[in-house]
Parts: C-alpha cells; sequence; structure tokens
C-alpha cells in the first residue's frame, strides 16, 4: 500500500490551474524540518480538492495524506529521479487545530475521497 500521512508548513502559495479540458489542478510545496536538513516536498492535488485550496498562503501549516510518486529524468547523462505526493486530501492545521494530533489523524483517514481527474 502506497499511503503517506504528513504535516508541513507552505513555502509557497497554492497555485491552481485548469487542464485544457477543464479539471482543476494545483502545486504547492511543503518543507518538513528534518534534523539539520529540511526537505521541501511538492505536492499535487486535482479536482475540487484543488480548487478548495485557493486560499493557502506560504506558511500555512498543511496536513496531507496521499501517495508517494517517484518521477524518473535524465539530466547531463545521469539518470535522476525526484518524488512528490498526489494528495488526496489536503485540511490546514486551523481546520482540525481544536482536535488532538490522534484525533486528527484518524479524521483524515476517514475522510471521503473525491474523484481524482489527471488532466
Amino acid at each position: 500500500m502506497n499511503e503517506i500521512i504528513m504535516s508541513g508548513r507552505a513555502v509557497e502559495d497554492f497555485t491552481l490551474k485548469y487542464s485544457q479540458k477543464g479539471n482543476a489542478f494545483g502545486k504547492v510545496r511543503i518543507s518538513d524540518p528534518e534534523g539539520q536538513t529540511t526537505l521541501y516536498i511538492p505536492v499535487i492535488v486535482f479536482g475540487r480538492a484543488a480548487e478548495k485550496l485557493i486560499d493557502v498562503k506560504k506558511g500555512d501549516l498543511l496536513f496531507i495524506r496521499g501517495k508517494l510518486r517517484m518521477n524518473s529524468y535524465e539530466k547531463d547523462g545521469e539518470k535522476k529521479n525526484s518524488y512528490q505526493i498526489v494528495a488526496d486530501v489536503i485540511k490546514t492545521v486551523d481546520e482540525l487545530s481544536t482536535l488532538d494530533f490522534k484525533t486528527q489523524v484518524k479524521r483524515m483517514e476517514n475522510v471521503e475521497l473525491e474523484e481524482i481527474t489527471p488532466f
């Protein structure tokens, strides 16, 4: 099973776009401090879930559930990999702030998934 649940701060404002077919998708990068380094993780979300995130701004704390996807590419003759999260659910922690962490995780696990339509 490929499922990831994590939280992190948005390092940029959420970007909402539409495909040529009119399907919504959006991107945001989050930071996850890990010891002495910080990981910057791209997150992409599709459909109505993306449209609901238009107000996400740099610095907002986000709670994310989705799948980890690896992309392979070649640069300067060298094979490289990059990773991103394809989110099923993204919530601002403000939406969940009145709940303790265990309750937040349980609620995220039980959220109904909206239809995800890749562009």
